[in-house]
């Protein structure tokens, strides 16, 4: 039983090891990131989440309404064929 506990301990320290090492690999590959991927990185999680997905599509919905009854006239017609 002494050689299983013992065991259990040093996966246990293997895996705060390893998941220490991953932590420290992130945060310097997180480092080295340049203008491109911080800007690319900052759009993408905007554009992803949950307040912008819900806000694109009460637009949407919007838009689709207002212009099915065109109130103002439609401003987006159907393209004719001349």
């Amino acid at each position: 039983m002494n050689q299983a506990m013992n065991q259990a301990t040093t996966l246990d320290e293997l895996t705060q090891r390893n998941v220490e090492l991953i932590a420290k690999m992130q945060e310097a590959a997180h480092r080295g990131r340049g203008f491109g991927e911080r800007v690319a990185d900052s759009v993408a999680a905007w554009v992803g989440s949950w307040t912008f997905l819900i806000g694109q599509s009460v637009v949407l919905i919007l838009w689709m309404a207002l212009n099915v009854i065109a109130i103002w006239g439609p401003w987006d017609p159907y393209p004719s064929s001349s």
